[in-house]
């Protein structure tokens, strides 16, 4: 008799570390989807070059929900992978639930 393979939808064997990694997943797909929300043209990136000091000596303040890391973040993401980059969040969100 052939015994079937049994796929693994858990990175681990320990079910503790395995929904400490979950966690952690569905935390940084909710980041994801902040910053891919809260995406404006004008916040700082790698290819929006700003005055970091304007002349009137403010800081340019950043639009983004999740920072400057989250506006390089989904500028970067939204120009390799375009409106699809919005299925990316949902598929981590998935991939979370099921190690959870």
């Amino acid at each position: 008799m052939i015994k079937p393979i049994q796929i693994a939808l858990a990175p681990t064997r320990n079910r503790a570390l395995n929904m400490f990694l979950g966690i952690v997943l569905a935390l940084a797909s909710l980041l994801l989807l902040l910053a891919l929300a809260s995406y404006h043209t004008t916040d700082p990136s790698l290819n929006t070059s700003i005055d970091p000091v304007s002349s009137l000596g403010t800081v340019p303040t950043v639009k983004n929900w999740a920072g400057p890391v989250g506006a390089t973040m989904s500028d970067l993401i939204l120009q390799i992978m375009g409106f699809t980059a919005f299925l990316l969040p949902v598929w981590m969100g998935v991939i979370a639930w099921g190690w959870m």
